[in-house]
């Protein structure tokens, strides 16, 4: 591997001083990804395909990072000194593959957890509905709030909505929700039907 072959020309403070610029970048483009995917609106296609691209992109320190914290193989005449890069972990060594372990977790959780946390609320805001609700109950997965809306295709079932229409809804009223939208219309009344989202999981207002 390319960062492989990088860390092993350099030694001593040069490969220290490359390998803490790895690691400020590993976490410093997962710290700049989750903030920009809290200001990225929800447009399907158009804004999800992009953001799977950039996705790919902001892991790419965190592999290249444990390139260059890998531990160097044990030499084929079984000593573990030869052929060792200066300044690289030992092979095998307990702390060097706990280090490694926590610094490849962190920076990758930091991207890919709150992007699945997007792809559900995405996922939310392509509902369509247009029809009475038939039910609404507590759903099994958690006890998360659930409606069911009549429509000319069958029942749509919408798990996971907004508490507020949760608790307003009754069942004969009608429940109108547009593509792309985490709001729609009660009975001809304004509601937010997708509850607000953020990439920690968390309630919070994010663009639409």
């Amino acid at each position: 591997m390319l960062a492989g072959r990088v860390s092993g020309r350099l030694s001593g403070p040069r490969r220290a001083a490359t390998v803490a610029a790895a690691v400020a970048m590993a976490f410093g483009v997962s710290i700049v990804y989750d903030f920009g995917l809290v200001r990225m609106p929800f447009f399907g296609w158009a804004t999800e395909v992009p953001l799977f691209l950039a996705t790919a992109v902001a892991l790419v320190p965190s592999i290249v990072m444990v390139q260059l914290l890998a531990p160097d193989p044990p030499s084929p005449r079984g000593d573990a000194t030869e052929g060792r890069r200066p300044g690289s972990p030992r092979s095998g060594s307990p702390r060097s593959g706990s280090l490694l372990m926590i610094l490849f977790i962190f920076p990758m959780a930091m991207v890919i957890m709150p992007w699945t946390s997007r792809i559900d609320a995405a996922q939310m805001r392509a509902w369509t509905c247009d029809g009475p609700v038939l039910s609404k109950y507590r759903s099994q997965n958690h006890g998360i709030p659930a409606v069911v809306v009549g429509s000319a295709a069958g029942p749509v079932k919408l798990e996971g909505v907004d508490a507020g229409l949760w608790e307003a809804a009754r069942v004969g009223d009608r429940l109108v929700k547009r593509k792309s939208s985490a709001t729609g219309t009660l009975n001809g009344r304004p509601v937010r039907v997708v509850p607000p989202w953020s990439p920690w999981g968390k309630e919070g207002e994010a663009r639409e």
